[in-house]
């Protein structure tokens, strides 16, 4: 996992399966590599785009509640202490 101010980016090991999370000023939006094009032009393009507003009224409180339980949870594991992507609020 990588990330900068504004994304977060993962991969299942491979260049191929990385995947893009970018906090915009509205929301956020979700990018993978674009495979319709050749390897020395791929980029990445957008499969999903929700805003803060469709976020809130799609999780219940409690949904929220578990989600923030369980970044916190893993804050405290070995492996995120070791991390050099560390989870910024």
């Amino acid at each position: 996992m990588g990330q900068d101010n504004t994304s977060l980016m993962t991969s299942f090991g491979t260049g191929g399966s990385i995947v893009q999370v970018i906090r915009t000023e509205t929301g956020i939006d979700i990018k993978v590599l674009d495979y319709d094009k050749p390897v020395q032009q791929r980029d990445f393009k957008l499969v999903k785009s929700v805003t803060y507003k469709e976020i809130k009224e799609k999780f219940k409180k409690e949904d929220m509640d578990r989600i923030n339980s369980i970044i916190e949870n893993y804050k405290m594991t070995r492996n995120y202490k070791q991390s050099n992507s560390n989870i910024k609020d």
